[in-house]
């Protein structure tokens, strides 16, 4: 059977690469020292390996290895399309890393603005209720207002110049931003997030 590196196995199975990546990490399927996988483990692991995928696939090898003849053997040759393999794991992980970091920051934000409507709520001392977390929160109300009429979004001189504001709201945007109150569709436009487009969320 033939050992391929995780790119190539991903082809002929048919699946992306990321994919293959999880399923290489939950141990369903092996990769030897050099980061190889062989076909052999993926059919084993209930993969069907696609016959015209795998002969594409050596033949670029055959041909790598034809082009790299006059220094065939050397530690350059020979690693490079490992190295290249592991270059796509390390970004894939750690744009899984970001991401996951990401969600977990817009969770803690949604929470302590959950927080912070409960403790307005509730009436609490002003010392309770300096844990609200977003600046200048009455004007948030008018401008999820405002954008709820704009689902294309607002630019943010748009924006101060609609509800007449005396001040700059591009802190105040940036904030219902983190707060996950807001999405930026690009550098300073803004529009309300999927999750309280209706007046009620």
């Amino acid at each position: 059977m033939s050992k391929l590196t995780v790119s190539q196995a991903a082809r002929v199975i048919g699946l992306p690469r990321t994919t293959l990546r999880g399923v290489i990490k939950r141990g369903s399927v092996s990769v030897n020292p050099d980061g190889l996988v062989d076909t052999a483990d993926l059919e084993q692991a209930g993969y069907t390996v696609d016959p015209e995928a795998l002969a594409r696939e050596q033949a670029g090898q055959a041909r790598g290895t034809a082009q790299a003849s006059p220094t065939a053997g050397t530690p350059q040759t020979d690693i490079l399309p490992q190295a290249l393999d592991l270059f796509g794991q390390l970004r894939d992980e750690i744009r899984g890393e970001l991401d996951a970091a990401h969600a977990r920051q817009m969770r803690l934000l949604r929470l302590l603005e959950r927080l912070s409507r409960y403790i307005a709520k509730a009436g609490l001392p002003d010392g309770a209720a300096a844990l609200v977390a977003p600046p200048q929160p009455q004007i948030r109300q008018p401008i999820l207002s405002l954008l709820r009429q704009y689902p294309q979004g607002l630019g943010i001189k748009e924006l101060e110049t609609k509800l007449n504001s005396p001040k700059p709201l591009r802190n105040v945007l940036q904030g219902m931003y983190r707060a996950g109150l807001l999405v930026r569709l690009h550098t300073g436009v803004y529009a309300v997030a999927p999750e309280h487009r209706s007046p009620e969320a």
